[in-house]
């Protein structure tokens, strides 16, 4: 059930893709070509939709709470002769499927009564399993209540607009585009949802691919003759390259494709499963030197040997894994290290007078972007946890 649950979550529905408001985006997103198309998809997600990680963790934590609370309501009613066994573990087994399968804030309007009934004939009885039953109860209701106020306090803002309506959404399994869309957060089946329901509406005859690790799912589509993957932001990357990412052999996919009628309308969306498993191939080897032509060119600056440490370093996590000498992800790389320079230099990327991107010495998986600022600056430098600032004039070298 849960599986079923996962794989709801993050596949598209021909109401999400008919969506008026994704078609107008999927016009807005479509480029020169293929590759600057799937550059603009990752790119918007990126600047767009923010990472809601209560739609994952709190989401675990108030299921897990409420089946438990569930489960401990057995006791108290089965003892005040309100419900016979046969219906009282019925009750229990219903309750615990609705939380799992659907939402579980919706109990929340009944349990928190029930619950505190149930903590309130408790106090008036003795016993240690009552004791124990009521320390228990009185445990969850804290528990849901805290769960109910650290949201009300952090999503203030967005259920003044949209309502509280909004609380419950956050726990909803799976979103449509539509809400996705108008809160502009989410999760990986969120992004991947979102991602699949552009490429339909940008390539309709195409077909999507869901990669799901269990605890993670990103969209996938073929071009060429070839699949990449586009995991919430830039780069895009190919499958092997991905899984190589996650430290993964094998992953679970499921592919989606339209499903047309006599009129050449769309009718529904077709779901079937298959399995994947990464193939041997070489290694493309990292010219960091032809990389770092390529993001001088994107930015259009000039580039002044320097003897002094770097003004920035920034760390790109796993590109060195996601590169490959491959016309699609090359150019999605090229566009994200260009897009973190502009945002540390707030667009001013006039005055950069050097950048370089290299290997990280210390891990394989990544690479470091170093940029000198100008002719005159202080450097930094960083050696482990120590920082040392050289005070020092950069001269040009000849």
């Amino acid at each position: 059930m849960i599986f079923l649950l996962a794989e709801r979550g993050f596949l598209p529905t021909l109401e999400d893709v008919k969506n008026e408001e994704l078609g107008k985006l999927a016009k807005r997103l479509k480029g020169g070509s293929e590759k600057e198309t799937l550059a603009n998809i990752l790119e918007w997600q990126e600047r767009n939709i923010m990472w809601a990680a209560d739609r994952w963790y709190t989401y675990r934590l108030l299921q897990t709470i409420v089946a438990f609370t569930i489960l401990l309501l057995i006791v108290p009613f089965y003892w005040m002769n309100l419900m016979n066994p046969v219906l009282c573990w019925g009750g229990i087994l219903v309750g615990i499927v609705t939380v799992v399968s659907l939402n579980p804030a919706y109990p929340l309007p009944a349990l928190t009564p029930l619950t505190v009934y149930a903590i309130l004939w408790l106090s008036l009885n003795s016993g240690p399993i009552i004791t124990s039953v009521l320390i228990l109860l009185a445990l969850l209701l804290g528990g849901m209540i805290v769960v109910v106020i650290y949201l009300l306090m952090k999503y203030k803002d967005f259920y003044r607009e949209f309502g509280f309506g909004f609380l419950a959404d956050l726990f909803r399994p799976s979103l449509p585009v539509e809400k996705i869309l108008r809160y502009r957060l989410g999760v990986c089946r969120d992004y991947a949802k979102l991602t699949a329901a552009l490429l339909f509406n940008l390539y309709p005859g195409s077909k999507v691919c869901f990669l799901s690790l269990g605890g993670h799912v990103a969209a996938a589509t073929r071009i060429k003759g070839k699949y990449y993957v586009l995991d919430q932001r830039l780069p895009v990357s190919t499958i092997n390259r991905w899984l190589m990412r996650w430290d993964k052999r094998k992953v679970k996919v499921i592919v989606s494709k339209l499903k047309w009628g006599r009129r050449g309308e769309v009718v529904d969306v077709e779901n079937w499963k298959k399995k994947y498993n990464a193939k041997r191939e070489k290694s493309s080897s990292l010219n960091t030197k032809v990389l770092t032509e390529k993001v001088v060119k994107a930015l259009r600056t000039k580039q002044t040997p320097r003897e002094c440490y770097p003004d920035v370093e920034m760390r790109l996590k796993s590109f060195a894994l996601y590169y490959e000498d491959d016309g699609v992800v090359e150019y999605s790389m090229v566009r994200a290290i260009k897009n973190r320079v502009e945002g540390e230099l707030c667009g001013d990327v006039g005055r950069i007078s050097r950048l370089e991107v290299c290997k990280d010495g210390r891990d394989n998986k990544d690479l470091i972007a170093k940029v000198w600022v100008g002719d005159d600056s202080i450097s930094i430098s960083r050696f482990g946890d120590v920082t040392k600032q050289k005070f020092t004039k950069c001269r040009n070298v000849n």
